[in-house]
């Protein structure tokens, strides 16, 4: 089962009682508008045809799991630091990230500071750098950063990163970094 799209109202179940004694339910519009006889008839003709059909319940949980998977992905994007677009396919592009915040070696520290780059592993000292690179986890909003050695360590360890969210994640069917 399939889902065609076709322009439309959006329609509500509003509940009416005619004469001061039927209670019944009618669609009306998002300007409260009750929509005529005819095609509110022609409506639940549809209706009984879609909800009668074989394997509906599995299609309404299938889309609904996809529906609720999408929306979660869509929020956990925008409470990320990346920035992404949406392809035509209604994929999701993540643009590549290829600068990261350079920090300069303070030179009033009494003792020379080290640490080894997250990517490379490579020792890198005050003694013997002027500059590192911090990079800010992708997929999170709080404070979660790595130091590297180098413009090029920080964006593989940013890529690593990102790619081990998709997966865990299991994004990768929808969401794709830009070449």
């Amino acid at each position: 089962m399939s889902i065609h799209r076709v322009p439309r109202k959006v329609f509500k179940l509003q509940e009416v009682s005619i004469n001061d004694e039927n209670i019944g339910l009618v669609f009306s519009d998002q300007f409260n508008n009750i929509l005529d006889k005819k095609t509110a008839i022609k409506y639940v003709e549809m209706l009984t045809v879609a909800y009668n059909s074989k394997g509906i319940d599995e299609f309404i949980k299938n889309h609904n799991e996809e529906s609720q998977f999408l929306q979660e992905l869509e929020y956990n994007l925008n409470t990320s630091y990346l920035k992404y677009s949406r392809n035509g396919e209604g994929k999701y592009i993540i643009k590549k990230q290829t600068e990261f915040n350079e920090k300069t070696f303070r030179n009033d520290l009494e003792k020379p500071w080290a640490f080894k780059c997250a990517t490379c592993n490579k020792k890198v000292s005050s003694e013997t750098a002027l500059h590192y690179y911090s990079v800010q986890n992708p997929t999170t909003t709080y404070s979660d950063t790595e130091r590297t050695c180098s413009n090029s360590c920080g964006f593989i360890g940013w890529k690593e990163k990102l790619l081990n969210w998709i997966n865990e994640n299991g994004y990768g069917e929808f969401v794709f970094i830009e070449d």
